[in-house]
């Protein structure tokens, strides 16, 4: 019972989060043409309240968060190290991805300096 009500409030989070972004980047995008600027960069904020929006209806329905979530369950202790493991692999991976794909020294730089991505 305990894990369906967590599921389920981690799941609305995330619609809910997504349909602010969603309404942020539709708002930026119509003031965008007022401004005389470019619309185009919205879309990118507004797939990204999309896809919020997908993983959370997910999240809120799938079984196999529902095993994720159980306590006393051993096999659900094991997916949940493994799941840990195979997202702490896939961010450093994408950091590393990121430092190594970066060809300007300048845009290296903002990646690594104060108030970037990395930091």
């Amino acid at each position: 019972m305990r894990q369906e009500t967590v599921q389920s409030i981690c799941g609305q989070v995330f619609v809910w989060f997504g349909v602010v972004v969603l309404w942020v980047s539709l708002y930026k995008f119509i003031s965008a043409f007022w401004l005389d600027a470019s619309p185009w960069p919205e879309l990118q904020l507004g797939a990204a309240g999309l896809i919020l929006v997908a993983a959370g209806w997910i999240f809120r329905n799938s079984a196999f968060i529902t095993t994720l979530l159980a306590e006393n369950s051993p096999s659900a202790r094991a997916r949940r190290s493994f799941l840990m493991i195979a997202l702490a692999s896939f961010i450093m991976g994408c950091v590393v991805l990121l430092k190594v794909s970066v060809q300007d020294i300048c845009r290296y730089k903002r990646l690594l300096g104060e108030g970037g991505s990395l930091e």
